[in-house]
């Protein structure tokens, strides 16, 4: 991967994307945060991000309808979802429509450097394997 990882993060609170940009600058990556789902889908048809961390729920466009976007238009992207409303049937639903994780919030500082690093290391094999083809 050449440069840092840009990671695209979508939440409509800006408490936690600013607090989530911090913390993925703070690990060696490039945050693009947006508190908007149409701006996020606008962002991802136009633009390649190595990881994507986005809230479930949102006004307008919700995190399910980012997850099938991004696994329409970009499926070798992995997609993190988080909620503070993370029950085990909403993850179940999240990972069954194409997400790669889902974490609760409030995030726990470790728990989202492991998901990343995963995320990530998925993300290099996908292209990795696109390289060779």
């Amino acid at each position: 991967m050449s440069g840092k990882p840009r990671i695209l993060i979508v939440d409509d609170e800006p408490d936690m994307l600013s607090g989530c940009a911090s913390i993925l600058t703070a690990l060696g990556n490039k945050p693009i945060p947006i508190s908007d789902g149409r701006l996020a889908i606008d962002l991802i048809n136009e633009e390649e991000f190595d990881l994507i961390f986005c809230d479930l729920l949102m006004p307008d466009i919700d995190g399910m309808q980012i997850v099938e976007t991004v696994q329409r238009i970009a499926p070798q992207t992995p997609i993190i979802i988080f909620s503070a409303y993370g029950t085990i049937d909403r993850a179940v639903a999240a990972m069954k429509a194409g997400a790669f994780d889902f974490i609760e919030k409030p995030l726990d500082t470790e728990r989202l450097k492991i998901s990343l690093e995963k995320g990530l290391r998925q993300s290099n094999l996908i292209k990795k394997q696109n390289d060779l083809l």
